[in-house]
């Protein structure tokens, strides 16, 4: 995962019995525009695929085993603004090109993080994903509050 708001939102959200977090800082390296020596090297991919257990993927090197995998799903989780979006292709990349059985199989995923926390006045929060979802959440809480003080005020 990537971005602090993602981690926060991640980590309460998250079985930690079976549910490992691995945190991206920045953004990766595109693998369709460089050498496998170069990917090989990359300590975030290094990383990535140390963890997964199954090799990669790269050219006739038979280095990829999906029967060594660690993880039954990868869920991408990345903050919902532009760098998150494109450091999400960028991971997909990367097993597009390195792990292509992993998406064949079905076992990579994208979690949606909301946008936006709007924080009630009665300590609860209520999550948007754009602004559109945010207005529509703001202009519904106003409406409800400005009723019940309408409400309130004729009794």
């Amino acid at each position: 995962m990537e971005g602090d708001s993602a981690m926060g939102a991640i980590k309460q959200a998250r079985d930690a019995s079976f549910q490992a977090i691995m945190p991206i800082r920045g953004k990766c390296l595109n693998v369709m525009k460089t050498t496998a020596d170069k990917i090989v090297k990359n300590a975030v991919i290094s990383d990535i695929f140390r963890l997964l257990g199954t090799g990669m993927d790269i050219g006739d090197s038979g280095l990829f085993d999906i029967n060594a995998s660690k993880v039954g799903k990868i869920i991408f989780a990345t903050d919902a603004d532009e760098d998150g979006f494109q450091i999400r292709v960028l991971l997909f990349l990367i097993f597009y090109k390195l792990a292509p059985e992993m998406l064949r199989r079905g076992m990579v995923y994208i979690a949606e993080t909301p946008r936006f926390e709007i924080k009630l006045s009665d300590g609860t929060a209520v999550y948007a994903r754009d602004d559109a979802q945010r207005d529509e959440i703001v202009s519904a809480v106003s409406y409800t509050h400005l009723r019940a003080h309408e409400t309130r005020g004729n009794l």
